[in-house]
């Protein structure tokens, strides 16, 4: 919900879609239709706890892999022993200077997988903070 702004009908230059901004490939090991907005903000929250568990619990790794893919995160944390946001980000920087994934992480795209995290934490942390009605 984050990258989409919302919009449930969104669609990058990349080819993800949805409110979720779920890939096909992702789509089709769910099993879901991405175009459905139920089935891509189910699809999205199956793959966010799949990630999770994979992370062993590292939300920042998960939400890091979501936005920028697994074989990034994991070269990352195999290369540096990443474990904390910091670590992601100074992660990215790194594999930008050491020339890995040249077509992926341009200096847009590490600026963007920056801030994704922080913008799930400040959309989480303001629907804890919403009074229940």
């Amino acid at each position: 919900a984050v990258e989409s702004g919302g919009n449930t009908n969104a669609k990058s230059p990349t080819g993800v879609k949805g409110l979720f901004q779920v890939t096909k490939a992702t789509a089709k090991d769910l099993n879901i239709n991405r175009d459905i907005p139920e089935q891509n903000v189910a699809g999205g929250v199956a793959y966010l706890n799949e990630l999770t568990e994979r992370y062993r619990g590292n939300k920042t790794a998960a939400l890091m892999a979501y936005n920028v893919g697994l074989g990034v995160v994991d070269t990352i944390i195999n290369m540096t022993n990443a474990s904390s946001y910091e670590d992601f980000v100074f992660g990215l920087k790194y594999l930008k200077d050491k020339g890995l994934y040249p077509e992926y992480l341009t200096d847009k795209k590490i600026k963007e997988a920056a801030k994704y995290p922080l913008k799930v934490y400040a959309y989480l942390e303001a629907f804890s903070n919403l009074s229940h009605v």
